[in-house]
This record gives structure tokens, sequence and C-alpha cells, in this order.
């Protein structure tokens, strides 16, 4: 059985690409996910996921750089002849994401953008004209 699933941060804002053959449009987007090591300080590992579909455009969209998600999918190893010979490259297929621990919030995201204080305030029901 081929299931991985990934915690960490994201490392940079999603490389999102597009397309249309004769039969169907697609998306897909580029990522990398940095994953903390068992060990204390023993740093990180740098994993590359790429997302497919309706999922990349919003990934792209909701997940910022740094933020902590949750990948689940498969694991593909490809190889292509490089400059130095044989060059093997791990990815992770996403086919489920969420987000992990608390989404950064800035004020307009948790207000909505609304501003209570560009109203008027009525000290009671019987200040409103058309009460």
């Amino acid at each position: 059985m081929n299931r991985v699933i990934l915690s960490g941060r994201n490392v940079r804002e999603l490389d999102v690409k597009s397309g249309k053959t004769e039969d169907r449009e697609w998306t897909l987007g580029n990522g990398c996910i940095a994953v903390d090591r068992d060990r204390q300080g023993a740093g990180a590992d740098f994993i590359n996921f790429t997302v497919y579909g309706k999922s990349a455009e919003a990934f792209a969209n909701l997940v910022k750089k740094g933020q902590k998600i949750l990948l689940e999918g498969k694991w593909a190893t490809s190889a292509y002849n490089g400059k130095n010979g044989r060059v093997y490259q791990n990815t992770l297929h996403v086919e489920h994401w969420e987000f992990s621990g608390e989404r950064p919030r800035n004020e307009e995201e948790t207000t909505g953008g609304f501003d209570p204080s560009a109203y008027e305030q009525f000290a009671d029901d019987s200040d409103i004209p058309f009460n």
C-alpha cells in the first residue's frame, strides 16, 4: 500500500500551472513542505509535493508560506538523465490536504473587513428613526 501522511510547514507559495488539452482542462501546483526530524535540533527534511485540480487552486488561495499543513497522498519516484548522469526525484502526489494548527489571522480576516466604528451608534431603540 502506498499511503503517505506528512505534517509540516509550507515552504513557499504554490507554483500553479494550468493548461488545456483537446478533451479537458488541467491544473496542478508544485510546492515544498518542511517536515521536522524526530530529534530536537536535528533540522528538517524538505519534501516536494504536487497538488492537482480544484484542490491546487484552493491550496494556492488559502495556504501561505510558513503555515502548518497536513498532506496525504502517494509517494512517487521519477528519474531523468541530467547533465551529470541519472537524476532521481521524489514527490508526494497529494490527494488530501488540510490546515494543521492555527491559521494565521490578520485584522481584516477576523472582522471580515467590517469596521463598526464607521457606523453611528444608538444609545437605545428610541433613537432609531424608523422604529
